[in-house]
């Protein structure tokens, strides 16, 4: 699952990955800044379920930041 940010470095990536912490393992994605979308992608070997996908997207908006699937 493929996620566009508006993350524009380690500091707003730190800051997502700390804000799902609670909700799924953070190592579990990875953040490529240099795309034109700043994507955020789900690389764990479990699949991610809707339910969960919607948690992660709530949890980055609470923490100020833009998010949409791709």
């Amino acid at each position: 699952m493929k996620f566009k940010t508006n993350a524009m470095c380690m500091g707003c990536v730190a800051a997502i990955r700390r804000s799902i912490s609670d909700i799924t393992n953070p190592a579990d994605w990875e953040f490529d800044l240099n795309s034109d979308d700043k994507t955020m992608s789900y690389i764990g070997s479990e699949p991610l379920s809707d339910d969960v996908a919607d948690q992660v997207e709530n949890a980055i908006r609470v923490a100020g930041f833009k998010i949409s699937r791709l």
